[in-house]
């Protein structure tokens, strides 16, 4: 269900965020080759991406990296929430 609600979404940078948001979620400790292959992107795209996330989300998570990889973690729990249900505002009815 998940992957139908995904391919509704017309903005690729978006569901990209999510799917990483998603391993994140999963594995608070990833390799840009892991969350590369989660958002089905490349790994430059990946270290983009984890900029502009850092950016949008601001200090509601942490993303910090090390030579081993990125760590997460959610400093506001219900913030965090909300501004990841508001990446998909404008595309058509999902559920998250």
């Amino acid at each position: 269900m998940k992957d139908f609600q995904l391919n509704l979404i017309t903005n690729k940078s978006k569901v990209r965020w999510i799917k990483m948001l998603d391993f994140f979620e999963k594995n608070p400790h990833a390799t840009s080759l892991q969350l590369a292959e989660s958002a089905d992107s490349s790994q430059r795209t990946v270290v983009s991406e984890l900029v502009n996330l850092k950016e949008y989300f601001q200090d509601v998570i942490e993303i910090s990296s090390s030579k081993h990889g990125y760590s997460f973690s959610k400093l506001l729990s219900k913030e965090y929430l909300n501004k990841k249900r508001s990446i998909v505002k404008d595309e058509p009815s999902l559920l998250f």
